[in-house]
């Protein structure tokens, strides 16, 4: 699920190094400082997410890159503007997401085929609907992965042709960083090192959020649970 993201790369161009420094903050914002300013979390996810989904529904009709984009620009700022004015569909679109994203990964580390849209939009309900009861929880969680998988994937982008569309395969397929250019010969593939560096980052995130960071209520969101 980045054909629109790519597609908006090759039409603009890639920015480079500015936007992988881009996305390494937001993927350390994110990380630790998620549940801590809710609603700029909500609307930044929202804003990639709507993006994409628009994207997918626009790109079939052929029409032109300038117009897919801009379609699907204005559905991303759309989602996003409304996970940010209405908390509860923040939490709703997170776990949504968080849940749609873990069974996706599953069936990828089990080696099936990716799961259809009649399984994952259940799946999305399902965790949308857990959200809304143990919504501080199901922030943390989200934004602490998501913004994880971000970060590294920012680091990894680095190391390998500095390139922002590197960063974002990585995010959507972590075995993209099989082409790092790390060489730990008898000791681990640089995909096991990604997601070894995933781990350590999203479980960083969740100690710092659950633990270290003062909360300001968002409509009771972010102290509920």
């Amino acid at each position: 699920m980045d054909r629109t993201l790519r597609m908006i790369l090759e039409t603009l161009g890639d920015p480079g190094l500015a936007g992988i420094g881009v996305v390494l903050a937001l993927g350390l914002f994110e990380c630790f400082l998620g549940r801590r300013f809710f609603r700029v979390s909500a609307a930044l996810i929202g804003l990639i997410v709507g993006v994409e989904l628009l994207g997918e529904l626009v790109m079939p009709r052929g029409w032109s890159p300038s117009v897919t984009m801009a379609l699907a620009l204005g559905g991303g700022v759309a989602l996003g503007a409304l996970m940010a004015a209405l908390p509860l569909a923040g939490v709703f679109g997170l776990g949504a997401l968080l849940t749609a994203t873990l069974v996706t990964l599953a069936a990828r580390t089990a080696g099936v085929p990716m799961p259809q849209l009649v399984l994952l939009i259940p799946a999305a309900v399902i965790g949308g609907l857990g959200a809304l009861t143990f919504q501080s929880v199901a922030v943390v969680f989200a934004t602490s992965l998501f913004g994880g998988v971000a970060t590294v994937a920012a680091l990894f982008a680095l190391a390998m042709d500095r390139r922002l569309g590197s960063a974002v395969r990585m995010i959507v397929a972590p075995q993209a960083a099989a082409g790092a250019p790390i060489a730990w010969p008898n000791v681990a593939s640089p995909v096991a090192v990604f997601l070894l560096c995933v781990t350590i980052l999203v479980t960083a995130g969740l100690v710092v959020q659950f633990r270290y960071v003062r909360y300001a209520a968002v409509d009771g969101v972010a102290e509920k649970n």
